[in-house]
């Protein structure tokens, strides 16, 4: 053999870098080595199969850890919505109370606390109103980014998606977005003067919070009895406000549903 030749087949074996399973099975099939090719196929198989389980696995906890961090910000918002529900109940009982005072003045002409002005606050208290809407972001950007498959439990997936449904159904419903007739008509009755002092002086304000309480009266008696006299005889006014009397107690319901609903969910979400 000449030294070219020697050469020639040298760098013929040395194509794969030495030692790697690629220049291994190559060498193999080249001898016929059959033992060889199985195992380093074997190998080959072996390292597949166990890189993608690694794969697997850390996408796996991957998940879990994606799971748990939407599960606490779930968890938030559901307290969130019980103290947002125990504000709007406080607030509406309150407006009830204004509201049946005020009807009790329009059947029967009894007064609140038998003072004109502490009437006339019944009647205006008994039109207020107050928005809810419930904590959503972190289940609406669950759901938009098609991660609700990330919560296992198929049976708590239904439930945080019904109570939302249903949240959103109640804050979009006329119970919510339709201002009451009554409060449209006792507010055309009542002098700007009036509805200033109430705005300004009977209503504490605390951020998006507000508490309905009475207040000095800024009009004499005389004129208050007067105002109340046009409230009685206004045309369509008691009928209205008994209308909004029993929609305040639907409301009062739906409430207590709703947080019954966000408590069971705290306890499952903890839970898990």
């Amino acid at each position: 053999m000449t030294p070219d030749s020697n050469t020639s087949t040298q760098s013929g074996r040395r194509h794969h870098p030495a030692g790697t399973i690629l220049g291994r099975l190559s060498d193999a099939v080249r001898e016929q080595n059959w033992f060889a090719v199985a195992l380093e196929l074997l190998i080959v198989i072996f390292g597949v199969v166990i890189g993608f389980q690694i794969t697997a696995w850390g996408q796996t906890r991957a998940d879990r850890d994606r799971e748990q961090g939407y599960l606490e910000r779930i968890h938030e918002d559901l307290i969130v919505d019980v103290e947002t529900i125990d504000s709007r109940i406080a607030y509406f009982d309150r407006v009830i109370a204004y509201a049946e005072a005020a009807v009790a003045h329009a059947e029967t002409g009894a007064l609140r606390d038998d003072s004109p002005w502490a009437t006339i606050v019944a009647y205006y208290h008994a039109s207020q109103v107050f928005p809810y809407s419930s904590t959503r972001r972190t289940f609406d950007e669950l759901r938009q980014a098609g991660d609700l498959r990330l919560i296992r439990d198929g049976t708590l997936r239904a439930e945080l998606g019904a109570y939302y449904n249903d949240s959103q159904i109640t804050q979009g419903s006329w119970l919510f977005q339709d201002l009451p007739v009554y409060r449209e008509r006792v507010r055309g009755l009542t002098s700007l003067q009036v509805q200033r002092h109430i705005v300004t002086a009977c209503i504490v304000q605390r951020g998006l919070a507000q508490t309905l309480t009475d207040c000095d009266s800024p009009i004499s008696e005389e004129e208050a009895r007067a105002l109340l006299d046009r409230y009685r005889v206004a045309p369509g006014l008691a009928e209205d406000l008994r209308y909004w009397v029993s929609n305040l107690g639907v409301i009062s319901k739906v409430f207590a549903i709703n947080r019954v609903a966000a408590e069971e969910l705290i306890a499952r979400v903890s839970a898990w």
